[in-house]
């Protein structure tokens, strides 16, 4: 019986040009797209690169009543210049993971013409991504096209 080897998906020529514009879309070096093979590796390049942010559900007490600042330290961690009322204590209080993006969500779109999109393809975490408004069409298509479906956060 002969081995079988899980075959990674492979970009080819027309995912890597949707890999690259995506980079130049994202603000990232145009020539670390040409390094990029496959969906995986863009899933990890764009977390390494702060570009998506990684939200765990709270696992215990401690991180549920501190969810709200954990989340906009993420945030801000990511590069994000959240105004400082978001530091004041009883925004959130109670809120979930969601309830709180969706806040943040609000902000963007009121203040700064931005808006989050979120992964589409999984659900025990939440993973999203702050985008300019006019560029969010063109960023869905080009994740789905990718392997890495990003979804307007109203659509989730």
């Amino acid at each position: 019986m002969k081995d079988r080897q899980m075959e990674k998906e492979i970009f080819d020529n027309e995912q890597k040009q949707n890999v690259q514009e995506l980079f130049s879309i994202l603000n990232l070096p145009g020539n670390n797209a040409s390094n990029i093979q496959n969906p995986d590796e863009l899933f990890n390049y764009l977390i390494e690169n702060r570009k998506l942010i990684l939200i765990n559900e709270p696992k215990n007490e401690y991180e549920t009543v501190n969810l709200f600042a954990t989340i906009i330290q993420l945030f801000r961690k990511a590069g994000e210049k959240l105004p400082g009322y978001f530091d004041e204590p009883n925004i959130c209080d109670d809120c979930e993971a969601m309830e709180i993006i969706e806040l943040l969500n609000s902000y963007y779109n009121s203040e700064e013409e931005r808006q989050i999109m979120i992964l589409d393809n999984v659900r025990d975490k939440y993973i999203v991504c702050v985008v300019l408004k006019h560029q969010a069409d063109k960023i869905y298509t080009l994740s789905f096209q990718t392997g890495i479906p990003l979804v307007r956060i109203d659509d989730f």
